[in-house]
């Protein structure tokens, strides 16, 4: 695993508990969900569009033929989630962050997740900027942590569910 989902799994497992259902928003082929399920958390979950990856991932990592794992959209799935069913929410970034501003991502994130959401992401040079900041504080999350990464452009941000 490269250095960024590295410091992504470790996040995760800090504020996640071993039983907490856990969800990897846009997970490719869920690398990260495999080296959680490794380290006993039993509950996870995760979405990506590309749905060659979530098959291949299942073949690749056997340990997460238990994991619940779909191809979707973001705005498909994220849309039809209930609300509060994930107490922990992650993403490696580069899917929510090229997402256009017409979808509001993270109101519908906040929706969703109960306790805590975690997200690396590139804070600049998009088609589409935004102030992630600012729509993390309006949506109800509270910045428990935030590490500048690569020259300041990655960020690791983890967020707490307030309201």
């Amino acid at each position: 695993m490269d250095a960024l989902s590295v410091l992504l799994l470790k996040t995760v497992a800090k504020y996640a508990k071993k039983d907490d259902k856990i969800l990897d928003i846009c997970c490719n082929a869920g690398r990260v969900l495999s080296k959680l399920r490794s380290k006993k958390y039993v509950n996870l979950h995760g979405f990506d569009i590309n749905s060659l990856a979530i098959k291949n991932g299942k073949k690749i990592f056997k340990n997460l033929k238990n994991a619940k794992m779909k191809s979707s959209s973001a705005e498909s799935f994220l849309q039809n989630a209930k609300n509060n069913s994930y107490d922990v929410t992650y993403t490696l970034g580069a899917s929510i962050e090229l997402l256009p501003p017409t979808f509001d991502v993270i109101k519908n994130i906040h929706r969703i997740t109960k306790k805590f959401f975690i997200c690396l992401i590139n804070t600049e040079g998009h088609r589409y900027p935004r102030f992630w900041e600012y729509e993390f504080k309006k949506c109800g999350f509270k910045t428990l942590k935030k590490k500048n990464l690569e020259k300041n452009t990655r960020v690791l941000f983890v967020l707490k569910k307030i309201n």
